[in-house]
């Protein structure tokens, strides 16, 4: 019966499977790091991290090459930790499997090939959702099962300090607009003003929700509330009060923190690279997601183990945060 169950969990088998299902959608890799490639290291330099995409200089015709990228004359290593989740297929289930043909065998493994899929790339989505805010601190199993916390600090976020806040007695659309333009300045001053959106935490996002739907039209700048966000003077904000749940304490973690406006660069070079795997039958290659079965005799059952290893790289620059009520 193993060997039905590793025939069902090649890597052509996987493959092939993938490529019929739907293409999964999260928030903060579909919009911010949606260069996802494939780094052969388990471990990523500092020069990859550093490595902010400007405008160069130009040179007089038969000049030396101008270096650009990152300090390669201090290079420091980021080590990667993995995403590694099991299904466990009991002896009961592998009976059933018995019985079954070929299709209902195929349509059991694309339901686990879904699950793993799924939680993989879930757990990468809240590793992206903390990154952007500057510092990862993620649930960290270890052996014996215990807990510790895994954590990477992304340093360098720009940041706007409101004046006046949207929770002021007095706020107003002005008020809002002030904050909007203070931070685009900000991500201007950095050269990363290209390819905007702003996020607003659910605080935020209700205190703008309702001074869109008080305002009175005098035609001096548009204001408009849609199913697409609040769009005021022109600066489309958008609610972003989603969350993922902590796997350690079932806490949530909120996209965006609800007192807080976030002005995010999609073209700022934010990346989410997948490194080599530590797995011998996944020839310690780099790869988005791999799936492998394992016997084990006490009890008499088989694991599907899945494993990736992403690591979201933001540009820190590219991201202005605010606190804004």
């Amino acid at each position: 019966m193993f060997n039905i169950i590793k025939s069902l969990f090649t890597p052509q088998a996987i493959i092939a499977r993938l490529k019929t299902m739907e293409p999964l959608k999260t928030i903060v890799m579909d919009t911010l790091f949606k260069s996802r490639p494939n780094h052969a290291l388990p471990i990523v330099g500092s020069d990859m991290i550093h490595s902010v995409v400007r405008a160069a200089p130009v040179v007089r015709r038969g000049s030396p090459a101008v270096a650009v990228g990152g300090d390669s004359r201090s290079l420091a290593w980021y080590e990667p930790f993995p995403i590694r989740i099991k299904a466990i297929i009991s002896a009961i289930e592998l009976n059933n499997l018995k019985v079954m043909g070929s299709a209902d065998r195929n349509s059991w493994a694309r339901e686990k090939t879904d699950f793993l899929r799924n939680t993989v790339r879930m757990t990468a989505e809240a590793l992206a959702t903390q990154a952007i805010s500057g510092a990862v601190a993620w649930p960290l199993k270890i052996e014996g099962g215990g807990w510790d916390t895994y954590e990477v600090d992304w340093p360098g976020m720009a940041t706007y300090t409101a004046t006046k806040k949207l929770s002021a007695a007095d706020a107003d659309l002005v008020t809002a607009l002030t904050i909007l333009r203070g931070m685009k300045k900000k991500l201007i001053k950095n050269g990363l003003g290209g390819g905007l959106q702003i996020w607003a935490g659910s605080q935020v996002y209700d205190k703008l929700a309702q001074m869109a739907l008080d305002h009175k039209g005098t035609g001096k700048f548009r204001v408009e509330l849609s199913e697409a966000g609040v769009n005021v003077g022109g600066y489309l904000i958008i609610d972003r009060s989603e969350v993922l749940i902590n796997p350690q304490d079932q806490s949530e973690v909120q996209v965006v923190a609800p007192t807080h406006l976030m002005m995010v660069s999609t073209t700022a070079g934010h990346k989410m690279p997948y490194c080599a795997i530590d797995d011998l039958d996944g020839q310690l290659r780099a790869t988005p997601f791999f799936v492998k079965p394992v016997k084990k005799d006490d009890p008499s059952t088989i694991e599907l183990i899945a494993e990736s290893k992403p690591f979201p790289i933001p540009n820190m620059r590219g991201i202005c945060d605010c606190v804004a009520v």
